[in-house]
């Protein structure tokens, strides 16, 4: 931004090119200038913003899905370890149960 001297120059220069008669004129064109300068200005930081905040929501939705399919394997093994525990289970209460009466007197040389 230019200090007070600098401003000065500019302001000499201008009246110099143009005239006493243009310089309003050309004020009011460097303002309408600088008004679409500035929405210009706004229109792409936003657009950057947008940009910036599509990129973090893709981010967060890959970890989402990742962590998703790390949960689902996660619930696979567990189902696979609690049905080969079940199974143990199931295999040691068939050996250790009791025989019944009825197996004794039809095989009485296996007590």
């Amino acid at each position: 931004m230019p200090g007070g001297g600098e401003f000065l120059i500019i302001l000499l220069v201008v009246l110099l090119l143009f005239g006493g008669k243009e310089l309003p004129k050309v004020a009011r064109t460097m303002g309408k200038w600088t008004s679409m300068l500035r929405q210009s200005m706004t229109e792409v930081r936003r657009e950057f913003n947008r940009i910036a905040i599509e990129d973090e929501l893709k981010e967060a939705k890959d970890t989402v899905l990742s962590v998703g399919k790390e949960v689902k394997e996660a619930r696979k093994d567990l189902l696979k370890k609690m049905t080969s525990i079940t199974d143990d289970v199931a295999d040691d209460l068939k050996e250790k149960s009791p025989r019944s009466p009825s197996s004794s007197i039809e095989n009485p040389d296996q007590e």
